[in-house]
């Protein structure tokens, strides 16, 4: 009974209060059939009807396993995360990544990221996470992570080659490791100024440990480029004479074109042979004089890239890779669209790589080269380390971007069917072209331009004084056809002026670069945009010494000394390259016909037979020897001001002399051109220039100086 008591009072000590006084908090006295509280509220006394589940001892063992798969399950994804973040340290820090290794690693950072992500309509999807990102930036986090590792990464395998250099594990064919390693050392100093077409801490590694980023294919092509310079900068390891840039060549072609069908490299897309491609396809190009041949080679880098998916960071080979192959894709893409756009400009063809049709980023997380003091190895006739940084991750980030407005330039008004368009259409196009061009200005760093914040600020290097160049090149290619095009300049006649004066400031500023970079460096090893540049500037140089009322004074008249500038930079550089030849020739022709004297200067004739036979177009001269005795003048720095000489000149004579014979010649309408006799004072010994009769003969094939396919002209 004292039980049975204890009970009752137990359950009544713990009576539910009724549903209006649970809701209000009143003590509840439950009284039967209403509760006072109800009574006196005058409200109805109910009762809802609750579950309590007793624990038992099963439910809590069930709880406590839950519990247990729950937190292994949190302590999974943390490691996980950590894993995926880490990939590039485990990726890059490897002394001896096999093919194999490589692979499995990649694997296993792909499984991990499949594992972890999970789209906003996932039931797994971490709400939490969504959140942080929003307010700390994931990816900026991440960015700054990946930027360290890599640099640290390009840093210990910069102190590693010396040390595999020594121990014999790079191996060259045929030659000395020493002197290969020297050939290494001239290419990578000459990738600057037409972006980072092999990525160097991944190559090196991998040259070493027969990694994924290493082929025979590519180390040819590489030396191939190397031997444009010669071996007298080396004064202990000389190549041997039946060693030659010819001797890389056939070798890396036999290997594109003439291996089985199961090891033809090109048969199959890898980022080597993209690599050897394109270093092919510049070299023939700059060296050889092989223009087609260059642009099929650059024509099939560029369908492998597609084919890799390296167009688009949407692809398998971005989303799935690691932060190095990210790296790698993102500066091979780049460097063949900046590939592209050049020989569009010098050989009349269409883009193949268009900026609408690619999604990659110019943010290059490596920078290591950045702030590296630069060397001057193949630029100077007695080599140094500079103090000055190299700045190539910047100087590459904005010839990319720099390229995009040239795109745009050669789509809107070189363009087939861009005389088709309404010529009103075209000037507004070009307008906003201009604002492009004005506003990537801008936007430099001080380091790069050459205006910004006065000379004292620029870094003056070989690719940086090449990236200005290219810009004030395509500023005359965007205003020269509003001078030359007749269906242009008949739009507006102040147009034209316009035009013409854009055209010739930017003249003055491609000769004070080019004075600038003859004070530091050698001309006859400089970029050969630079030699683009210079014919562009000196197209508009020849016209306006053709009018200056000041040509008869002793030495010539400004723009005649800017015009011989063009000259000698033009002479020069043909001693090494051939694509500078045509411009020399053009732009020769074109004094002649104006009447302005060009004095000794000549163009060496092309030698395309000499590369397929085995002979390199090499000066017989050292590459970095002082230039041949030609009569060249010498002047002093000058600000000149074209905006104030613009009303002393005939307007309509110049844009007559873009668009037919200067009348002087005596040419009537389908009459042929008689030979042009050298200009007074200058020795006819035929180095002159060529004779008019091996250029034209009559009207119909009168060629002036393109700018957008200089190199169709024959």
């Amino acid at each position: 009974m004292v039980s049975g008591v204890s009970t009752r009072s137990r359950k009544q000590r713990v009576a539910a209060a009724c549903d209006f006084c649970r809701r209000r908090k009143l003590g509840c006295d439950n009284k039967k059939p209403k509760c006072t509280k109800c009574i006196v509220h005058s409200r109805e006394c109910t009762y809802a009807e609750r579950f309590s589940e007793r624990p038992s001892n099963s439910r809590i063992a069930h709880l406590l396993e839950e519990n247990k798969n729950l937190r292994a399950a949190i302590d999974t994804q943390k490691a996980r995360s950590i894993d995926t973040t880490t990939t590039v340290r485990t990726d890059t820090l490897n002394d001896a990544p096999s093919r194999a290794a490589t692979a499995a690693r990649s694997t296993t950072a792909i499984d991990a990221i499949g594992a972890n992500f999970h789209g906003p309509s996932s039931v797994l999807h971490d709400q939490t996470a969504a959140a942080w990102s929003s307010s700390v930036n994931p990816t900026k986090v991440r960015n700054t992570n990946v930027r360290s590792a890599l640099f640290a990464e390009a840093a210990r395998q910069r102190q590693l080659e010396r040390i595999n250099l020594k121990a014999r594990k790079l191996q060259f064919e045929n030659i000395s490791s020493e002197r290969g390693y020297e050939l290494l050392q001239v290419f990578w100093n000459r990738q600057h100024h037409l972006g980072t077409v092999v990525y160097r801490p991944a190559f090196m590694r991998d040259m070493a440990n027969s990694g994924p980023y290493f082929s025979p294919v590519l180390l040819f092509a590489i030396m191939f480029a190397g031997m444009k310079y010669p071996s007298s900068q080396f004064s202990d390891h000389a190549t041997p004479d039946s060693i030659s840039g010819m001797t890389f060549r056939r070798k890396a072609e036999d290997m594109l074109h003439h291996a089985n069908s199961d090891t033809r490299l090109l048969n199959k897309s890898s980022i080597t042979t993209i690599q050897a491609l394109l270093l092919i396809a510049d070299t023939l190009f700059s060296w050889c004089d092989e223009r087609s041949l260059s642009s099929h080679y650059l024509g099939i880098a560029i369908s492998m890239i597609i084919d890799l998916g390296v167009h688009t960071e949407r692809s398998v080979f971005y989303r799935k890779g690691s932060a190095e192959d990210q790296e790698i894709g993102r500066r091979v893409f780049w460097s063949a669209y900046i590939a592209d756009k050049v020989q569009s400009i010098y050989q009349g063809r269409p883009p193949r790589l268009r900026d609408v049709d690619c999604i990659v980023s110019t943010d290059f997380l490596d920078d290591y080269e950045e702030l590296e003091p630069f060397h001057s190895l193949t630029y100077s006739i007695v080599p140094m380390q500079l103090s000055t940084p190299t700045r190539s991750r910047s100087t590459f980030e904005q010839l990319c971007k720099l390229c995009i407005v040239a795109e745009s330039i050669i789509t809107t008004l070189y363009a087939e069917k861009s005389f088709q368009t309404d010529p009103s259409i075209l000037l507004q196009r070009s307008l906003a072209l201009q604002t492009n061009l004005e506003e990537w200005r801008i936007a430099l760093p001080p380091h790069l331009n050459l205006q910004g914040e006065g000379p004292e600020s620029f870094d003056i290097l070989p690719h940086t004084l090449s990236l200005m160049s290219m810009y004030h090149a395509l500023v005359i290619l965007l205003f020269r056809p509003f001078v030359s095009d007749g269906h242009l300049h008949a739009l507006d006649s102040t147009k034209a002026s316009s035009a013409f004066t854009a055209c010739a400031n930017a003249a003055i500023e491609i000769d004070s670069i080019l004075k600038l970079y003859k004070t530091h460096f050698c001309l006859k090893t400089c970029p050969y945009f630079i030699s683009y540049a210079t014919y562009a500037s000196g197209t508009i140089h020849a016209r306006i010494a053709a009018q200056e009322t000041a040509a008869q004074e002793p030495g010539g008249s400004q723009f005649q000394k800017m015009l011989w500038s063009c000259f000698e930079t033009l002479s020069n550089h043909q001693e090494i390259c051939h694509a500078p030849r045509q411009s020399m020739k053009i732009l020769l022709a074109l004094a002649n016909r104006l009447g302005v004297d060009a004095g000794s200067f000549t163009a060496i004739p092309s030698r395309t037979d000499g590369c397929l036979d085995g002979q390199m177009p090499m000066s017989s001269s050292s590459a970095l020897d002082p230039p041949s005795n030609i009569t060249s003048p010498t002047y002093a720095n000058e600000t000149i001001d074209f905006d104030e000489s613009l009303n002393a000149l005939d307007m309509d004579a110049i844009i007559m002399s873009f668009s037919q014979p200067p009348r002087h010649f005596g040419i009537e309408h389908g009459g042929t051109i008689p030979a042009c006799n050298p200009p007074s004072g200058a020795e006819n010994d035929g180095r002159n220039s060529l004779e008019y009769s091996e250029i034209v003969t009559d009207q119909d094939n009168w060629f002036l100086d393109p700018l957008f396919g200089l190199e169709l002209q024959h």
